[in-house]
């Protein structure tokens, strides 16, 4: 007969979803904290002009979740107008 572990736990899809929004809300911190970094170090931004980029961030991402704006639509801009590949 086989044996079974006593400390596995079956995973649910609860319990996948927290893992995956927790990655995301991780992934998002952990650049927020690089951009924030070199606008500080190699910009010299200060701490109001950073408190308003963080504001246009969080509106520009408002609207995303809104579906005012779409994230391919921000890429192609960069992308045709800028020439930037993001």
């Amino acid at each position: 007969m086989k044996k079974v572990n006593p400390r596995r736990r079956p995973c649910s899809e609860a319990d996948i979803n927290r893992a995956r929004n927790k990655a995301v809300e991780d992934a998002i911190q952990f650049v927020k904290t690089i951009f924030f970094t070199v606008l500080l170090d190699k910009y010299g931004w200060n701490k109001e002009q950073l408190a308003e980029f963080r504001d246009r961030y969080v509106g520009l991402s408002d609207e995303i979740e809104e579906g005012r704006i779409s994230y391919s639509d921000l890429r192609q801009v960069l992308k045709t107008e800028y020439d930037i590949l993001v």
